[in-house]
């Protein structure tokens, strides 16, 4: 069983999802579950850290946990994240979900607290401004920060395409390539991009491409070469009429 508790301030009857009774619940199991400190998770062989005001999930595992069907959790976190109640960092495995403001939803309520001296109020406010800063940056590039925790599964993919892959995994070069990409694509794009280079590879006059950073570099030709065999096809029907 959880242990623990949090702060639920008043003001959430006026936010938006008190309207809704589902929408409300899991927006609260989402406050319940979120870390009060940072933590640590190993997946696929690297660290992954968990901040305070963050929790790593599913959507299966939040409609099992909440009752809450996976289409409605679906429609539900995407309304919060337009809000910017929330940011999400997918993958194909499991979501980052980041409450935004956090540090707001859970700071001391000063005029309540009698006990508290106007230097320890300054101090949790200065400590409060920073954490949101530091979060703010980190949630300017979410997509690099997903791209810590999944590099290894997109390597994986390079396989088909070098027999050396394994030598992928540590060099600095291809992660940072990776990871540029996984920043501007998201992980689902990139990951359909690198499925679909074995099915090009062996064509006339397509790119080779046996690393994240060959990919990076012939993002325009492979583009061109996609083009060129979409006319093909288009042509081949007109052909056929």
């Amino acid at each position: 069983m959880e242990q623990g508790w949090i702060k639920l301030h008043r003001k959430l009857l006026d936010n938006p999802v008190c309207k809704k009774p589902t929408y409300a619940w899991l927006w609260v199991y989402l406050l319940l579950k979120a870390n009060h400190k940072p933590s640590k998770f190993m997946w696929n062989g690297e660290v992954i850290i968990i901040k305070d005001g963050q929790l790593l999930i599913g959507r299966k595992k939040l409609s099992i946990e909440t009752g809450i069907p996976e289409s409605t959790i679906e429609d539900i976190l995407k309304m919060l994240e337009k809000q910017q109640q929330i940011r999400q960092q997918k993958t194909t495995k499991f979501r980052v979900i980041t409450i935004l403001n956090w540090h707001t939803h859970q700071k001391d309520d000063i005029k309540s607290n009698n006990k508290a001296t106007t230097k320890q109020q300054q101090s949790d406010t200065y400590k409060n401004e920073k954490n949101e800063e530091n979060e703010e940056k980190e949630l300017a590039t979410p997509s690099v920060a997903e791209a810590k925790i999944n590099l290894s599964p997109l390597i994986e993919k390079f396989k088909p395409l070098n027999p050396s892959y394994e030598r992928l995994f540590p060099n600095k070069t291809e992660r940072a390539a990776l990871e540029r990409m996984l920043a501007k694509f998201g992980y689902e794009e990139l990951a359909k991009m690198i499925d679909f280079l074995p099915q090009i590879v062996s064509k006339p006059y397509a790119p080779r491409i046996t690393t994240p950073y060959e990919m990076e570099k012939n993002l325009g030709k492979i583009k061109i070469f996609l083009l060129q065999e979409q006319g093909k096809v288009v042509k081949k029907k007109i052909e056929i009429i």
